[in-house]
């Protein structure tokens, strides 16, 4: 019923992030009730994410909750690589919704700048990166940097390592 009620309009989905607000319902709870675990990453990019997103920005106001917390249940979604969620925010930093909201579009910068953290943390090189983000068509820096400037996985690689 919230997953329906979150879906069926805009005013239906601001109502049920009043009530899990009110409620005070953690953001994974709310991931695991938009089912937002059961995509894959490339369904991953949709509307419900996005008003997650929002909806945990929210919580963040109201509870003590960080932006690790928000990147680590994003994580949790079932991938193959973590440079998928890389390339996922990059996707959502150009997504002309986020663009136009300020606290949205700074969340997701610090969910980018987060995940880097941890991957420098992690002491993730570029060649390890570029590696994670191979295909026949980047199976060596040459043909990375012959992708154009505009292709994501381009991208990902230049915002890491700059």
């Amino acid at each position: 019923m919230q997953l329906y009620m979150s879906q069926a309009t805009k005013c239906s989905h601001q109502l049920m992030n009043k009530v899990w607000l009110e409620a005070l319902e953690a953001p994974t709870d709310v991931f695991t009730t938009l089912r937002l675990a059961d995509n894959t990453l490339g369904e991953f990019y949709c509307p419900e994410l996005i008003g997650w997103i929002r909806y945990s920005r929210d919580y963040k106001k109201e509870v003590r909750f960080s932006t690790k917390k928000t990147l680590n249940i994003l994580m949790k979604a079932p991938h193959e690589e973590e440079s998928d969620f890389g390339l996922l925010l990059l996707s959502l930093a150009k997504d002309n919704a986020i663009k136009k909201d300020t606290t949205m579009k700074d969340l997701i910068e610090r969910l980018q700048s987060q995940l880097y953290k941890s991957w420098i943390d992690a002491k993730m090189t570029s060649d390890k990166l570029r590696t994670l983000i191979a295909s026949p068509v980047t199976e060596n820096w040459n043909r990375v940097f012959s992708l154009p400037t505009t292709d994501p996985k381009f991208m990902l690689l230049k915002a890491y390592t700059l």
